[in-house]
């Protein structure tokens, strides 16, 4: 039970959470760090060997348009043109055979760094008759060898922009009598006679492949897998040599960093993430498969940073704990102590609970309830106090009302006894108009109740001017009568028309009221054939604030604003008048039944 409570407690809770928020804030920044540096060095990785390999490609490149150019100045240079169309039994046969070998030569000269790859070059006529160059030695048997090799011809019908792959062919060793394999990349093509589309002859360079192999292996970090693509044919960099593989593949798709030319792949059955570079220009494209990542959590020196983060981060926590405990433990402590006091019957006010943060704040509200709670018990007992008071007066008030109903039952009696029926009928109108009054509490009443208070307040108006104004009221549909309306709506308006419409006018008076229902509403209208009003006349009426003394809460304004709040602004009065003709005044209303429903039709 105490280990409960002790849990329950709010510094309990602060502390936890303290040293639970400092533990997973330094778990949260060690893993952002790790994951930034991780990637960081990811990328670092990839744009070294995007570096890399781009310095590779722009150089093989360079090399590639070297030979390039020399294979069109084979094809195009008349030395050669005339040495492959001379007879072998012509004078000058040998000596352009001569001029021809040195002017090739001398253009070897002029790329020096290509021309030493250069393994063998044959310059050959349709007899046979070659100039040998290269590196390699030889004899002129190469020549027909090469030539009877089946992917010959087809080398020779490239087009001069697109690479042939590589190839693995035999050359008699420099100094030697023996043959070498070697892996070449293969260069050749018939040669034209000047002017003409006849084939006189053919050329053939084979470049050694370590041309490829020194730049990359200069430029690039060799301990992942480079691949050297011509076509479709995939060649793997194993130390200075290309080995022809099946096992790589790429289709460009772009890898899931930002980093430019990372594309997915495979290869040796894994999936892998690469980077490209492509030279569609030479026809050929450079792949490097990346390391995995090898950066992890106990890596360079990383667990020892994430131990220094949580040391800080727990260090942090305590002084978090200590300074809360001044911030919000202490003045939590004050707090319930004044509510204790509070609950116990004591309402004084502690200054010390009080300050300019939000705990202060709660502390001076607390302050503020308790001294409200003194006064209210204070008020509470001299309210009890005057109610006993009023209990006494109410008693003696409610001796009026039937005193005033037995002085007027007596003036009735009275009137009767001597047989004056006028003052009998007065007195009982006015009984009723005043129980009416007092004893009927509802805001509503029926169309009818209303209709015979008007009918006894008429009566009492009747004895006063005579026979001066005539009243009637006509309703055909008897369940109008049932409609329920506010009390006191119609009784404004008729007091209108007779202090105002019928009081100047010379003549009989009529007023007459009619009460319909028109689909959803009641449509209840007081007409007089009095003095009429001017439009002037009217707007001051409805505007008018003075209220009869009888009635002071009933005045026409007043009715219509009662009209309009309890039902929307589509109800309430109207009125439409001529001088000297006529008055009506129109009532709308909803059509509402004693059962509280709407009626409609």
């Amino acid at each position: 039970m105490k280990n409960s409570k002790y849990l329950s407690s709010i510094v309990v809770k602060i502390n936890l959470l303290s040293l639970i928020a400092g533990a997973m804030m330094a778990l949260l920044i060690s893993r952002i760090m790790f994951t930034s540096a991780r990637d960081k060095i990811d990328e670092n990785i990839s744009n070294s060997t995007l570096h890399n390999l781009a310095l590779s490609s722009a150089e093989i490149s360079t090399h590639l348009s070297d030979l390039s150019n020399f294979s069109y100045y084979l094809s195009s240079d008349l030395s050669v043109n005339h040495f492959l169309t001379t007879s072998p039994g012509s004078a000058d046969y040998r000596s352009r055979a001569i001029l021809a070998y040195d002017n090739i030569k001398s253009q070897l000269s002029t790329m020096p760094e290509s021309s030493k790859y250069i393994l063998k070059l044959l310059v050959s006529r349709p007899d046979g008759k070659s100039l040998v160059l290269g590196s390699s030695g030889g004899t002129f048997s190469d020549v027909r060898r090469y030539y009877n090799l089946p992917d010959s011809l087809d080398l020779f019908a490239r087009n001069s922009n697109n690479l042939s792959p590589f190839l693995d062919t035999t050359f008699m060793a420099s100094n030697s009598i023996a043959y070498e394999t070697v892996t070449v990349l293969p260069f050749g093509s018939y040669i034209y006679r000047t002017g003409s589309s006849h084939s006189i002859g053919w050329y053939f360079i084979a470049v050694h492949s370590k041309l490829f192999a020194d730049i990359l292996n200069t430029a690039c970090d060799t301990s992942t897998p480079i691949i050297f693509r011509i076509g479709e044919s995939n060649y793997l960099l194993s130390g200075n040599s290309f080995t022809l593989i099946d096992s790589f593949a790429c289709d460009n798709i772009p890898g899931d960093t930002a980093v430019p030319n990372r594309f997915r792949g495979s290869y040796d059955g894994s999936d892998v993430e690469v980077i490209g570079v492509f030279a569609p220009d030479s026809g050929f494209s450079i792949y490097q498969v990346l390391p995995k990542n090898s950066f992890s959590l106990l890596s360079f020196g990383s667990l020892e940073v994430i131990m220094t983060i949580l040391a800080v981060f727990g260090l942090t926590s305590l002084l978090l704990i200590i300074i809360l405990q001044g911030i919000i433990v202490k003045p939590v402590k004050r707090i319930l102590l004044l509510i204790g006091r509070i609950s116990g019957g004591d309402f004084s006010p502690d200054p010390s609970v009080e300050g300019n943060d939000e705990l202060g704040t709660i502390g001076h509200g607390i302050n503020q309830m308790s001294e409200s709670i003194q006064s209210l018990i204070s008020a509470r007992i001299t309210n009890e106090k005057q109610k006993r008071q009023l209990e006494l007066m109410s008693l003696q008030y409610q001796i009026n009302p039937h005193f005033l109903y037995n002085t007027l039952g007596c003036i009735k009696w009275m009137a009767m006894m001597q047989g004056i029926n006028g003052i009998t009928q007065m007195t009982d109108d006015l009984i009723y108009l005043y129980k009416s009054i007092s004893r009927n509490k509802s805001s509503y009443v029926s169309l009818g109740d209303e209709l015979l208070f008007l009918e006894k307040y008429v009566s009492l108006l009747q004895y006063r001017y005579g026979d001066s104004f005539q009243y009637s009221v006509t309703i055909d549909d008897p369940a109008v009568r049932d409609v329920q309306i506010l009390k006191f709506t119609i009784q404004p308006i008729v007091e209108n028309a007779i202090f105002h419409g019928l009081e100047g006018k010379k003549g009989a008076g009529v007023i007459h009221i009619t009460a319909e229902k028109n689909g959803e509403d009641c449509v209840i209208t007081v007409t007089d054939n009095g003095v009429g009003m001017s439009q002037d006349q009217i707007d001051e009426l409805m505007n008018n604030k003075k209220e009869t003394k009888l009635f002071s809460q009933s005045g026409l304004q007043n009715t219509n604003q009662r009209i309009k709040l309890e039902y929307g602004d589509r109800y309430g009065v109207s009125i439409e008048s001529h001088i000297n003709e006529y008055t009506r005044a129109t009532l709308l209303l909803p059509f509402i039944t004693a059962s509280g429903e709407e009626v409609y039709v």
